[in-house]
């Protein structure tokens, strides 16, 4: 393979901090892999990415400059104009000339002008507007009065301004990029959605019917969203806005949803146990739904965290979960997205009780039980749902509150999907999440510092990342395939760093693996994971460096030079390391060790960055006493 240049330019548009920080994790952790692969990142400087790369050994250089920037000639943006203005017969050379010299070095004026002057039906009028900006003008004033010009000229009287604020709204708060298509499914039939994208071009892209539309550049949204006198007319309110989109992404799914709605049961059949028997499901599901009804499922619960929630609204909400809401829970298994869901519930949760506590008159106790417990349905059964779609219908309503007003008439509804149980059902569920992902006793549980991480491990040889606010799983749970008798442990001890954003564990089978708080996803690739005889392991606080231990040895892991160096012999005297700590200023490392026979004990404390031993202190004990398998050491946060 030959070498390859990946550019990916304006880093800063990513919609979110975390969609930046994904993207730069997954070049950071496959970059290593596939030495090829050279690629060149730009951006505004931004705090978030420059805190990313600043310390990533990957980085050649940073705060590289392209072109001369005070070069007044602009010679990057007169190439760029006289392309693409130049079949464009309306604009002379003189025109031309005159955008480069408005631009003012400012690449993305030039942009929004050539694509309004391509594609405006009111091209005369545009260009007017542009020769009428001042060449001093400052540049968020040159900016604002553009996007001004191309809202106006679609907005040419009341009821096309109505139109067009619909049209902009669901496009600026839609959580991803939206298509014609779907937004004329959630807004009025006589709403000419793809004539007002068609007049917005110069400041959207795409306008193909099944395509996303994108916002060309951020700052379009920081105007639209601005203020009444800096937008001047057009200000979305993102609260309005996401009250409408809410009700028009509910109606869609009470249009579409119904039980088993990729047609793979006969009604005399029991339901299919297991999700993975079934092929090419995202296939399925796409052929069975539409782009606006796969955005309405993953959606409409933030839609409603993010709004105005009137009496009427709650209403229309209480009535989907109580009509709907095991059929839009079986849709997100078969998209493999039951975590999405158990987040929107966790905030539609959050808004109830908010809107509890300003007005009780708009939602009443027993509503927010009902939604209470819409929440703790998918909480409790996540698991086998994630694993069985339509056993939403059975065994996991099987297993709800008996005198539940929510679930009393689904149990009714779908009876003959019940499974023959001898047991009672469930007569309460308290107002506590209970997580349940495990299927044999809970071994280790681990907070992360800021608490919105807990790990948990099991006799079942199984690790489980979740996510403490709205008790979903995060990722996929981690299972070994080596599963030893209860005594002895399969996975473990976890271990996060010091700013929660990453944490490692070991496994019995001499591997360490370190992953992403974020998404459970693996920092190193498959096959650079670490494989060391170790018995015990520890991690500096930035996970930087690992240090593990098995019988009498001990080694040390570097991880950004993947580097294993072991300590000397003398470090250990012949004891065999029980645990091992490093000190939260990541310098120095306390293990125990004993010997046999007699069973002594000395703990050892050395420097990390040399080996080199500070003390060593024998300890006292009865010759029985077991350090395996057990934590004894702990260090003061100073």
């Amino acid at each position: 393979m030959s070498r390859v240049l990946l550019v990916v330019d304006a880093l800063d548009n990513c919609t979110s901090q975390d969609e930046r920080e994904e993207l730069i994790n997954c070049f950071t952790k496959h970059l290593p892999s596939i030495p090829q692969l050279k690629v060149l990142l730009t951006s505004r400087p931004l705090q978030d990415i420059a805190v990313l790369l600043q310390e990533c050994p990957l980085v050649y250089g940073s705060e590289i400059q392209l072109l001369n920037v005070n070069d007044a000639s602009h010679p990057d943006i007169v190439t760029y104009v006289e392309k693409r203005l130049e079949d464009v017969s309306e604009i002379s050379p003189e025109h031309r000339h005159t955008i480069v010299a408005k631009s003012g070095g400012l690449f993305l004026f030039a942009a929004t002008v050539c694509r309004m002057l391509e594609r405006s039906r009111t091209r005369k009028v545009i260009l007017d507007i542009i020769l009428e900006i001042g060449s001093t003008t400052a540049m968020e004033k040159k900016m604002d009065r553009l996007y001004l010009s191309v809202l106006r000229q679609a907005s040419v009287d009341d009821e096309a301004h109505h139109f067009l604020m619909a049209v902009l709204s669901t496009i600026i708060i839609a959580y991803q990029p939206i298509s014609i298509n779907t937004i004329s499914t959630f807004l009025p039939h006589d709403i000419q959605v793809d004539l007002f994208v068609q007049d917005l071009s110069g400041v959207l892209k795409d306008g193909h019917p099944d395509r996303p539309i994108k916002v060309l550049h951020p700052t379009f949204r920081e105007f639209i969203l601005s203020n009444y006198d800096r937008a001047n007319g057009f200000l979305v309110n993102p609260m309005s806005s996401s009250t409408t989109v809410a009700a028009s992404c509910i109606n869609t799914l009470e249009r579409m949803l119904v039980y088993d709605m990729l047609g793979l049961n006969s009604p005399k059949q029991l339901p299919i146990r297991n999700s993975d028997f079934i092929g090419n499901i995202e296939t399925l599901v796409g052929r069975c739904t539409t782009a606006a009804e796969r955005y309405a499922s993953a959606f409409w619960a933030y839609h409603v965290a993010s709004s105005d929630v009137s009496q009427e609204m709650w209403s229309i909400i209480l009535t989907f979960i109580s009509r709907k809401l095991l059929n839009w829970v079986e849709l997100m298994s078969w998209r493999g997205d039951i975590n999405s869901c158990i987040e929107g519930l966790s905030k539609l949760r959050m808004k109830a009780l908010d809107c509890h506590s300003i007005a009780p008159e708009s939602l009443s106790r027993s509503d927010l039980q009902v939604i209470r417990h819409a929440h703790q349905f998918v909480v409790r059964h996540q698991s086998l749902i994630s694993e069985a779609a339509l056993q939403t219908y059975s065994v996991a309503l099987f297993f709800t509150p008996l005198h539940s007003s929510i679930f009393q008439e689904y149990r009714s509804m779908y009876r003959s999907h019940q499974p023959l149980i001898r047991t009672l059902y469930t007569t309460y569920w308290g107002s506590n999440t209970t997580m349940e992902g495990h299927t044999d006793h809970i071994r280790e549980l681990v907070l992360s510092p800021d608490g919105s991480r807990l790990i948990s491990t099991g006799r079942d040889a199984r690790l489980c990342l979740w996510n403490i606010q709205t008790g979903a799983l995060v990722g996929n749970p981690f299972q070994s395939n080596v599963l030893f008798e209860p005594t002895i442990r399969s996975v473990g001890p976890c271990i996060f760093s010091s700013d929660g954003k990453s944490f490692a564990f070991s496994v019995i089978t001499q591997e360490l693996h370190i992953c992403h708080s974020y998404s459970g996803e693996s920092i190193l690739p498959p096959e650079s994971s670490i494989k060391l005889h170790m018995a015990h392991f520890a991690c500096t606080p930035t996970l930087s460096q690992v240090v593990t231990a098995s019988g009498r040895s001990i080694w040390t892991w570097d991880m950004e030079s993947r580097k294993t160096v072991e300590a000397p012999d003398t470090l250990t005297q012949d004891f065999g390391v029980c645990d091992i700590v490093v000190s939260p200023d990541g310098t120095k490392v306390v293990h125990v060790g004993e010997t046999f026979p007699g069973r002594r004990h000395r703990a050892f404390l050395w420097e990390l960055s040399s080996f080199r031993e500070i003390f060593s202190y024998p300890m006292k004990g009865t010759p029985d006493f077991q350090f395996w398998d057990s934590d004894y050491i702990a260090f003061s946060q100073d």
